[in-house]
């Protein structure tokens, strides 16, 4: 399933084109139809000639109803920018170019609207018009189509076309959400909300929590696309009741999760800006997901820079999260100040503050590049947790090492480990308990620590206590004898439940001395094993690229009770995450 958006200028044709598409009239709302304008969201959908349904966002045009469409613009797979044959390019036609890009849109698809009002010499500089206006802010070359909706001319010629434009790979990182764009009661069902699915499946029963209420609830009913169903998946427009919930509690820019932790919800974050004019302290308005709200601005340090560190404080508690990109219009109008993104909601003393934005004003790049993870924690003391491997290594000309799913700065892990490694010499057991009490780490980190030293037959977890690994420490005879009754069961691995009894605690021993892996507590491999099987699934895909289960099991010819937990173990180790049906390669064999 996919979702595109319209976008362009009042009056330029996007709700007739979304009419001509899905059938379907968007304006909803009685003063819709008397104003003929669009001022909230309109919804459509229609099914291409393989079967998808596209789902199809019409947003306002009118410049009062800008924050509007941000609303429609974060969850969309593409778009679709409307500009009218016979005016041309104008200044809401810039200005929602402009919010895309801020909202880090691909690059719109051009359509050229009401090619029956004018002459072919007309359409020819309209269509040369808005190819350099798109080229200039998205710095590619667009494709533009010339459609009449009223009379049908290039409608099924741009429906190909944007068949082909989504089923390119996504490029797009959306957060876990079903962001509310608006509620309503119905007789028999009770409160009912509508947003768009992003990044997450839900199903009738499941517990979900609404933010930034934090609010736990269970699914009551779900319809998708006009049709009650028992699950949705990314990508659907979807209307949602929840057990015991009314619809004050389901108020438009509210987020329904299934991962509550991935968000911050709070008033005040730390932002990079790209914008320019802006004095130390500035008022202004904040769009983001489906809501908007009144926003202080404060810029920390330079006032002149192409990214600048500012903290945005809102008037009411919204979710956040890292990386997150947000819009900042100008209070009571409808220019767009700047364009930011979510660094972090952590309280900061000075020290971080003026390190933090020495990078955010030199190195921006750097910054983006964590940008590109889903959530991390501040590096400032020389550790951050990254969820997908697309971190270079350096800061700040420092270099930092990947250590599970953290990168922590090398000296800071070369003087950790040496220390860790001079104790366990000396008194040849430490307690773990210790190790992780001591620590000066996040206790995620420190057990990533610890891992890699496992990992590396430096060191040894016997029990509760951690030993260095000596070279006197063979493998004893029961545990060769398991590990080679593992390895011999090849790429299906060992069932867990054909252990016996006294195997039980020797598998301990060679899960420890990192011999062995247990996937989804039901199938063993050997480390030799899985290696093998996770570089026969990666083979010939290179980092960022997706592939489905079929393209899993082309060097695996396993069946899908094996590979499906084969999978799920890449993607807990940080080689692959899963979006939709697809798993997108986040690091190499």
């Amino acid at each position: 399933m996919y979702i595109i958006g319209t976008a362009g200028h009042v009056d330029h044709g996007k709700s007739a084109l979304v009419q001509a598409l899905t059938a379907t009239d968007p304006d909803r709302l009685p003063e819709e139809k008397e104003r003929a304008l669009t001022i909230e969201l309109g919804f459509a959908s229609y099914t291409n000639k393989q079967g998808f349904v596209i789902g199809v966002i019409d947003v306002p045009g009118h410049e009062r109803f800008i924050r509007n469409m941000v609303s429609g613009v974060w969850s969309l797979d593409g778009s679709l920018l409307c500009v009218a044959a016979d005016d041309g390019w104008m200044q809401q036609s810039r200005d929602h170019a402009l919010v895309l890009k801020a909202m880090g849109a691909r690059l719109p698809m051009g359509v050229i609207t009401k090619s029956d009002l004018v002459s072919e010499e007309r359409l020819s500089v309209v269509k040369k018009q808005v190819a350099n206006e798109l080229r200039s802010i998205f710095g590619s070359d667009p494709i533009i189509h010339v459609i009449s909706s009223k009379e049908g001319r290039g409608i099924e010629e741009l429906k190909e076309s944007i068949d082909s434009y989504l089923t390119k790979k996504k490029t797009t990182d959306f957060p876990p959400a079903l962001a509310l764009d608006r509620s309503f009661l119905i007789e028999g069902v009770g409160a009912v909300g509508t947003g768009s699915l992003r990044s997450m499946e839900l199903k009738i029963g499941d517990e979900v929590t609404l933010l930034p209420s934090n609010l736990r609830a269970r699914i009551r009913t779900l319809q998708s696309f006009g049709k009650n169903v028992e699950r949705v998946k990314d990508g659907s427009r979807v209307a949602i009741s929840l057990r015991g919930v009314e619809q004050a509690q389901l108020p438009k820019g509210a987020i329904i999760t299934n991962d509550p932790t991935f968000y911050m919800c709070t008033q005040t974050v730390y932002v990079a800006l790209q914008g320019t004019g802006f004095k130390r302290i500035s008022q202004l308005e904040i769009a983001a997901f489906t809501w908007h709200d009144q926003a202080k601005l404060r810029i920390i340090g330079k006032l002149e820079s192409d990214t600048l560190l500012a903290s945005i404080t809102t008037r009411e508690i919204r979710p956040w999260y890292i990386g997150q990109k947000v819009v900042l219009i100008q209070s009571g109008a409808s220019t767009i100040r700047a364009s930011a993104r979510v660094i972090t909601s952590s309280t900061l003393n000075k020290d971080q503050r003026t390190r933090l934005g020495t990078l955010v004003n030199t190195d921006p790049r750097s910054i983006g590049e964590l940008f590109t993870a889903n959530r991390f924690l501040l590096w400032l003391n020389g550790y951050a947790q990254i969820k997908e491997a697309t971190f270079t290594g350096s800061l700040l000309g420092e270099s930092y090492q990947k250590v599970g799913s953290w990168y922590l700065r090398s000296s800071l892990f070369e003087s950790y480990t040496k220390n860790l490694m001079a104790r366990l010499a000396k008194d040849r057991s430490v307690a773990l308990a210790v190790v992780m009490q001591e620590s000066p780490f996040p206790a995620s980190l420190t057990q990533a620590i610890v891992t890699s030293l496992v990992e590396k037959k430096q060191v040894v977890v016997k029990g509760t206590h951690l030993e260095p690994v000596r070279s006197e420490d063979p493998l004893s005879r029961e545990e060769e004898r398991l590990l080679q009754k593992i390895t011999a069961a090849g790429l299906e691995g060992y069932p867990v439940k054909f252990l016996s009894r006294e195997e039980k605690p020797v598998l301990g021993h060679l899960r420890q001395r990192g011999a062995i892996l247990i996937v989804e507590s039901t199938f063993i491999y050997s480390k030799e094993t899985f290696d093998r099987i996770v570089s026969l699934i990666l083979k010939d895909k290179e980092e960022g690229t997706f592939f489905s289960i079929a393209e899993a099991k082309e060097h695996l010819p396993l069946s899908r009770k094996y590979i499906l937990p084969l999978l799920n173990k890449l993607e807990e180790l940080g080689y692959v995450q899963r979006i939709g049906d697809e798993r997108k390669v986040l690091k190499n064999a």
